[in-house]
């Protein structure tokens, strides 16, 4: 794979989670999305995580392989980590309470 494809994932993916969350109307919809969000954020973290452990490493997501190479360095990671969390938050700001609730309900048990 290439290392601008895995440098993609964190912005476009946080970009999509919250074209979501501004999007959806339904009550359950907005509940998936923050869960997908918070889901989301597991998958960035625990990248950085394992970059900071092991160096570069090759990781298994939908079934397709990416590799995070040594162009990509882990301090650069944690600050994408950290973007998308903290524009997930401010995604979740706009939804109802209740759904605000649930993501930061999801979030302490991480």
């Amino acid at each position: 794979m290439n290392p601008l494809f895995c440098l993609l994932i964190v912005p476009v993916t946080t970009a999509l989670v919250s074209y979501l969350i501004g999007l959806c109307e339904q009550r359950i919809s907005r509940i998936v999305a923050v869960v997908g969000a918070a889901l989301f954020l597991c998958f960035s973290l625990s990248t950085v995580v394992l970059t900071l452990r092991q160096g570069p490493l090759a990781l298994y997501w939908r079934n397709h392989l990416l590799l995070v190479s040594d162009t990509l360095s882990a301090p650069f990671l944690l600050i994408l980590g950290i973007v998308g969390f903290f524009t997930t938050l401010y995604s979740a700001k706009y939804v109802e309470e209740d759904a605000g609730r649930y993501f930061l309900w999801f979030l302490s048990f991480l």
